[in-house]
């Protein structure tokens, strides 16, 4: 079964669409709203009412060839570009209340830690950044229930309540749902006015009212995703599609009113929708998830799994990541199926372990049968579905230089300064490994906390200026409690923090153990002054460490080191306790920061020279990994998977001229069986084509890589990240 060549030029159409379209003038209508029209009112009345007002003059998006019908395009070119000449913009999504809240977090930052935006951002400890988004909404809430039953629900709520907090919460709610119910009417005059009345009645009918069949859950799921999006101001993805679907399609498969073929054609124009939202801006991604389990563990695959998973490949998209979630006992040539999905997906998604990952959310304290309801959100950041607030990730820490500051006695060997507001006492000063070693962790908890800490701050103020009452009416259980998402209303209230580097970080610890205290063939002077030349002149002491055993080659002492290191910093996340009773979960992966901490980064004691890439998500460093593949795998999975509660990402570059869909699923299947939680198999495009495309990118334009939580078109990337993915190591025979 193949797209109708409708679909495939719909696909590119709106894709010139988004190069083409009105920023939407969100920031500017809640801004004026807010400090205008409403600067009288309580705060919450003044929040929900400046939404409103915000979707009352949203501008309505519709052409004439929709079949799915709504959209709205959030971006802003980069400063000296020319529209249509640069694909990849910058984006301004953030509505005022977004800024607010992060203005007052910032406000009380600088007054408790000082440091923490100069110092430690200046030497690349951690990102400037703290943000919210990735998490995926209970859709299947509209889906049964429509916003008129949200706001009947709401208003029983109102009327029983005895509490003035929830009160306000159910009466926000319903000032943004009968703003909502106007934006969609104003979609239905204006297809009526084309004269395109079949999109109008389904419109007219969701998602006001529940959906009937399947045409009309895929119009409120689109409607639903790109409205919820522009009052939560984020990443969030439309979830386990295909599993709250099926139901509809099913039914009508079977009282004979939607051919297999139209359905197929429907998902495809689905996709292409959800991804306009975003396609200009290939690094800001959403993602569909697909497959999966029941809550009895029984594989919830269903011929929509494969009608989406197909579809996305015969699309252009990258910005709507698709990924596939493995059931523990698989139906029969999924997995086979799913390796060679990736392949022919060209680089754009991943495979999800659910007893990896479900394990691990059940070690956080989630009932495992409702662990299995997991989605991924964004790149790859994992939560229990519909049940979490919105700061999922809130940022990442340059792991690696935590050791390297933890050697030098707190000096940068990249600008050469040392920080009074760090404390490490340097290796010189320790006369033993295990001195040295809970140095360094007891100086990296303070850091971490702190900033811990922060996104605790931006909770508290999310709570207040962005109570997002749509958003969190569609999160287990707000409705229940009356809070929105900030303020306890969610069932589960966990951070997310991204650990970059941590395969780096390891086999860094380890030359230190080895080559300084274990075989002794460097003082601790010695090592310092040669990270501090970059080895200049000690080329010999480099070999020694490029020999020492690395994370990645299933060595037992290595990988042991490792394992404790892992386990060491997940204590320190778990240890953190945020105001709302929740915990901080390590989410690994990279996204483009290998590049941005290795800017940071002076030599280190693996032998590597001064900002050399570090390693992606749970997956060893590419000169770690010159064992083969096999190798790789067996140490990556001994790390305590369990504990990555946010996820754990691995990615596996090939030469494309050795593997295929056999190699791929062998990969995959020992991978699964050792507990790894989410693979990424790419047959990157060959090294010597990605020079060309480098030299000659009109020529190029196809060429899809994976660069670490989200594809992209190669020709669209910053020369540093193209640089960083043809330095990668790549498995062959």
């Amino acid at each position: 079964m193949k797209l109708s060549q409708t679909v495939l030029e719909k696909e590119k159409r709106v894709r010139q669409h988004a190069e083409d379209a009105v920023l939407q003038p969100i920031y500017e209508s809640s801004k004026y709203a807010y400090e205008e029209l409403y600067k009288d009112l309580p705060m919450w009345e003044r929040t929900a009412r400046s939404v409103a007002y915000q979707f009352d003059h949203q501008i309505i998006d519709v052409e004439d060839d929709d079949v799915v019908v709504g959209r709205y395009n959030f971006k802003k070119f980069l400063p000296g570009t020319v529209p249509g000449q640069h694909p990849r913009k910058t984006h301004t999504d953030g509505t005022y209340l977004f800024g607010l809240a992060h203005r007052a977090m910032y406000e009380e930052v600088a007054k408790k830690y000082p440091y923490m935006r100069s110092d430690y951002v200046e030497c690349g400890l951690h990102a400037d950044a703290f943000w919210n988004g990735h998490e995926a909404h209970a859709f299947q809430i509209v889906l049964h229930m429509g916003w008129q039953g949200m706001r009947d629900l709401a208003e029983r709520s109102l009327a029983r309540s005895k509490d003035p907090k929830s009160g306000e919460f159910y009466r926000g709610l319903i000032i943004t749902l009968d703003a909502l119910v106007r934006y969609n009417d104003r979609y239905v005059e204006e297809l009526e006015k084309r004269g395109m009345k079949k999109q109008a009645e389904i419109c007219r009918r969701v998602p006001r009212y529940p959906a009937a069949n399947f045409r009309e859950a895929v119009q409120c799921i689109n409607m639903v995703y790109f409205t919820v999006t522009q009052e939560a101001s984020g990443t969030w993805g439309p979830g386990w599609i295909d599993y709250y679907l099926w139901p509809y399609l099913e039914k009508d498969l079977k009282l004979g009113i939607i051919t297999e073929e139209e359905a197929y054609d429907l998902c495809g124009y689905l996709l292409i929708q959800l991804d306009s939202r975003i396609c200009m801006d290939e690094e800001h991604n959403d993602t569909v998830n697909l497959g999966g389990s029941h809550p009895n563990g029984v594989p919830a695959v269903s011929p929509l799994t494969y009608m989406f998973a197909n579809a996305v490949t015969e699309l252009d998209i990258t910005s709507l990541l698709v990924y596939i979630k493995m059931p523990a006992d698989p139906p029969e040539g999924f997995i086979e199926f799913a390796a060679d999905w990736l392949i022919r997906g060209r680089n754009r998604g991943q495979i999800l372990s659910d007893k990896a990952i479900a394990g691990a959310l059940a070690y956080r304290g989630t009932p495992y049968h409702e662990a299995l309801s997991y989605t991924s959100n964004g790149c790859m950041e994992i939560s229990c579905s519909n049940a979490n607030s919105d700061l999922l990730l809130c940022g990442w820490f340059n792991m690696p230089k935590f050791v390297e500051l933890a050697v030098t006695g707190n000096r940068d060997l990249v600008n050469g300064k040392t920080y009074d507001s760090l404390h490490y006492r340097g290796l010189e000063h320790c006369g033993s490994w295990d001195e040295f070693y809970a140095d360094f962790l007891a100086e990296s908890r303070r850091i971490l906390l702190e900033y811990f800490d922060c996104i605790d701050i931006l909770s508290k103020y999310s709570a207040i200026y962005r109570p997002t009452y749509y958003a969190s009416s569609m999160l287990n259980d707000c409705m229940l409690r009356g809070r929105n998402m900030s303020d306890g209303g969610t069932r589960y209230n966990d951070y997310g923090v991204s650990p970059v580097g941590i395969g780096t970080a390891a086999d860094y610890l380890y030359g230190i153990k080895k080559a300084v205290f274990d075989d002794r063939f460097c003082s601790a002077p010695e090592m310092v002054a040669a990270l501090e030349s970059n080895f200049e002149g000690r080329e010999v002491l480099r070999q020694k460490l490029l020999n020492i055993p690395k994370f990645g080659e299933d060595n037992e002492e290595s990988d042991a080191l490792a394992v404790r290191y892992v386990n060491d910093m997940c204590d320190i996340y778990e240890s953190y306790e945020n105001r709302l009773g929740g915990v901080v979960k390590p989410v690994v992966f990279t996204f483009v920061w290998a590049n941005k901490c290795a800017m940071h980064l002076g030599a280190m004691a693996d032998g590597s020279f001064a900002h050399t890439a570090v390693s992606q998500g749970t997956t060893p460093a590419s000169h770690s990994m010159k064992a083969g593949v096999t190798a790789a795998i067996l140490s990556n999975c001994k790390l305590p998977m369990h504990r990555f509660s946010g996820g754990g990402s691995s990615m596996w570059d090939f030469d494309p001229s050795w593997i295929n869909s056999r190699l791929n699923g062998q990969f995959l299947s020992a991978f699964l069986s050792l507990g790894g939680q989410m693979y990424q198999g790419n047959s990157s495009s060959d090294p010597e084509e990605l020079l060309k495309a480098q030299k000659d990118p009109n020529s190029y334009t196809h060429v899809l890589v994976r660069v670490g939580g989200f594809s992209a078109h190669f020709v669209d990337l910053d020369r540093d990240i193209q640089d960083d993915i043809l330095a990668r190591y790549r498995h062959h025979a």
